[in-house]
């Protein structure tokens, strides 16, 4: 049951996380674009544009994908078990990183709003790392066990 509750509680911290991904990738893809060029004088190229969509995409995908396998158990068992321990591999060792950005941010910058957000950032993406952490480790301990 606790692992069950863990899952659903990030599941619903991914869900959380690709609502502000989303809403940052709208605000920089319309607001900012048409900003920098009016501050710059200077226009971002079309192949650094779509890298950048084509980046974000793919982390809200994956984002949403973690979600998916974590909270839903029809999800969960529709998928193979490689692509499962893969893909909360990847969405775990990601979360870790994002979490080591939102502390480096921490330092560097001075305390204010962000500064919360940044701590609400570690808290997040640490208890979804961890969750993928743990749910994978079972799984790949019975395999060693079971010899295959």
């Amino acid at each position: 049951m606790n692992r069950l509750l863990n899952r659903r509680v990030a599941a619903v911290l991914l869900l959380l996380e690709f609502a502000y991904r989303l809403l940052l990738f709208v605000f920089f893809t319309f607001a900012y674009s048409s900003l920098e060029a009016e501050i710059d004088h200077n226009a971002v190229s079309v192949s650094d544009r779509v890298l950048a969509d084509v980046v974000a995409v793919a982390g809200l995908s994956g984002v949403v994908g973690g979600a998916l396998l974590l909270g839903l158990d029809k999800v969960r068992a529709r998928a193979p078990r490689f692509l499962r321990v893969v893909w909360l591999a990847v969405l775990g060792l990601s979360q870790a990183v994002v979490a080591f950005w939102w502390v480096v941010m921490l330092t560097r910058e001075s305390w204010g709003p962000d500064a919360v957000i940044g701590i609400i950032g570690v808290m997040f993406c640490g208890y979804v790392a961890a969750t993928c952490i743990a749910d994978i480790a079972p799984s790949t301990a019975r395999v060693a066990e079971s010899g295959n």
